[in-house]
């Protein structure tokens, strides 16, 4: 018998549960439990991933790395001795270890005796992975039916039968399903509002060729948008999609590239890769945005009362060293700035607007996906889970008001390229004064009002020419010359 993946794990359903009972359209359910259930399942999904999914996949690619040095030895002295049937059990082996699989069982057939002792560890380490993989999705599991039962419970309480019902079959459906191995993101999933599918995930790199590295991002809306920042491009290009009566399947049509013209084509999305013959331009290929992992801190964390308890609010920290809090009993969002400290694991917080923390410093500790953060002068206590990373395509608007500097917006976030998420944040302030903010912390700079926007005299660095274009703007960092950075228009409440 082959030494491989259970067949019932082939089919993670985080994402594809296929509940036997009604569908949550054909169920009359008021539109705060569909989205209450949307969140549960999210988390359910994004936690899963992270906790069950990619842990078990990198665990197998370290243990297949270990083992290839050993086969390609033995090929050889097998390829010196004539020994054609080892030759092609190790070529197969080599094979599947390059594809992400696990090697084949080392009793049928036989190994070399060369071979015996790495086969033998090899199927004692992937035991210990499926072991983990299965206690991680157990508690994964475990916390998604929790919440379900509380939202179950509520509906009985309520009479509304149908609606609990449906709560109760999803749960049954999901104390069946088991960890395996996922595609990398469902082919589509349900829109957030109007119904139909979504090309999903919602983030993607754009590729010439399938050889070659990302020139920009895709991000696609349930509004029937998307947005296509490129990597030296300060106004990205947008169009919109319709779903197909054939899966997986998009027709897309540009609304700003002149090339592409207004002519519709297809985007056809097959697991984790997708491609596209774009008019006039050739095929183009698109790959699932690697996500964010909790142990970067940067991302989005929910805030609970007690540990084991609902969320209250919800606390992003952004990778430039922005925050905002928002709770649930709050009609304001608290803003700030987090840092780094030399210490591992712990950042520092200060707020800008807290009206009992203050604007005093503290630090708080983070442990894999949780943290605890005690605000100061006894504004009282939270307990932090983790839940995603931030996404890095944003559609940025200007807000109705923006407070200026000398006719320049004062609040700006850095990018290293158009495509991706903000990693410096800078304020303008009166007589010529500049704060420089990112990880490391806050620095001073000078400033001036020029024609075309502003210049900066960044630290050690010649003067910044920044040339700004309504929300956005351009940074030539002398001497080196034009440079791939940008600035974006900050507002209070961007999540990009």
């Amino acid at each position: 018998m082959a030494f491989y993946r259970n067949q019932a794990f082939a089919a993670l359903l985080i994402g594809f549960l296929p509940f036997m009972g009604k569908s949550a359209e054909e169920v009359p359910l008021k539109p705060e439990v569909k989205q209450r259930l949307e969140v549960l399942k999210a988390g359910f999904e994004s936690f899963a991933l992270k906790t069950t999914t990619i842990p078990f996949e990198e665990g197998l690619a370290k243990l297949g790395d270990s083992a290839v040095p050993a086969l390609k030895r033995e090929s050889k002295a097998a390829a010196e001795r004539k020994d054609l049937d080892t030759l092609v059990r190790i070529k197969t082996d080599l094979e599947r270890l390059g594809k992400g699989q696990v090697l084949t069982a080392p009793d049928v057939p036989a190994p070399p005796a060369a071979l015996a002792t790495v086969y033998a560890t090899y199927k004692l380490e992937y035991l210990k992975l499926e072991a983990a993989r299965q206690a991680s999705f157990a508690d994964a599991r475990q916390r998604y039916d929790k919440g379900l039962a509380a939202v179950q419970d509520e509906l009985t309480a309520q009479q509304n039968i149908d609606a609990a019902l449906h709560v109760k079959q999803l749960r049954a459906e999901l104390a069946g399903t088991e960890a395996g191995t996922p595609p990398a993101r469902p082919e589509t999933a349900t829109a957030a509002a109007g119904g139909g599918t979504v090309p999903a995930p919602r983030e993607w790199t754009y590729h010439g060729s399938e050889t070659v590295g990302s020139i920009a991002s895709m991000a696609f809306e349930p509004d029937g948008t998307f947005l296509m920042p490129w990597k030296n491009l300060i106004t990205p290009y947008t169009g919109t999609w319709k779903a197909t009566k054939q899966p997986g399947v998009f027709t897309l049509v540009y609304t700003n590239v002149a090339q592409a013209g207004k002519t519709p084509f297809e985007l056809k999305i097959t697991g984790d890769k997708a491609q596209m013959n774009v008019p006039n331009v050739g095929m183009r290929y698109l790959r699932v945005k690697p996500l964010d992992y909790s142990s970067k801190i940067a991302g989005l964390w929910t805030c609970h009362l007690v540990k084991d308890g609902v969320p209250h609010g919800l606390l992003t920290l952004h990778p430039d060293s922005r925050l905002m809090l928002k709770m649930k009993q709050e009609k304001q969002a608290w803003t700030g700035t987090w840092n780094d400290t030399d210490k591992p694991g712990v950042i520092r917080l200060s707020f800008e607007n807290h009206p009992k923390a203050g604007t005093t410093p503290f630090e708080v500790s983070f442990s894999g996906d949780t943290a605890e953060m005690d605000l100061p002068n006894a504004a009282g206590k939270l307990y932090l889970k983790f839940q995603s990373g931030m996404p890095t395509v944003a559609a940025r608007k200007v807000p109705g008001t923006v407070h200026k500097v000398e006719g320049v917006p004062a609040e700006w976030t850095f990018h290293s390229r158009a495509d991706w998420y903000s990693i410096a944040w800078l304020r303008l302030l009166p007589k010529g004064v500049m704060e420089w903010h990112d990880r490391k912390g806050v620095q001073m700079c000078k400033w001036r009002r020029t024609a075309d926007g502003f210049e900066v005299d960044y630290m050690d660095e010649k003067t910044w020419i920044v040339k700004t274009h309504e929300t956005n703007a351009d940074v030539d960092r002398a001497p080196a010359g034009p440079s791939n950075d940008f600035l974006f228009l900050k507002t209070p409440l961007d999540e990009g």
